[in-house]
């Protein structure tokens, strides 16, 4: 495991990991509040959706073009997304890993519910 500074606190980077979206700059792939899974074992290439630090937040883009000076990325939804087309090349040292699958999509809507009101999921 790799150890980071991450919001001024030491914290241990998981090879393996889940995130919630937040904002719409990924719709219609990536909806606010899905849960996605990403992996920082797995080295960015072009067409890969990538979780990056920028300005202490982390950023979920899709990896347009990979220069000597640093990755370009984009929202799919550029309405509502701030990405390279705003604050330039970002540093590939800043990427936390790489999106292996969105989970689940809306998990609060997309499952039927029990009369407890807790979602309910067959596998």
């Amino acid at each position: 495991m790799i150890s980071v500074k991450y919001s001024g606190k030491q914290r241990i980077s998981k090879p393996l990991f889940l995130r919630r979206v937040s904002g719409k700059s990924m719709d219609p792939y990536l909806k606010d509040s899905s849960i996605v899974f990403a992996s920082s074992l797995i080295k960015p290439k072009i067409g890969s959706i990538i979780l990056f630090e920028h300005n202490g937040l982390l950023k979920i883009k899709y990896l347009k073009k990979i220069t000597p000076k640093g990755l370009f990325t984009l929202g799919l939804n550029s309405k509502h997304s701030s990405d390279s087309r705003f604050y330039g090349l970002i540093d590939i040292r800043t990427v936390k890993g790489v999106l292996i699958w969105p989970l689940i999509h809306n998990f609060s809507t997309s499952y039927p519910k029990t009369k407890k009101n807790k979602v309910a999921i067959k596998i």
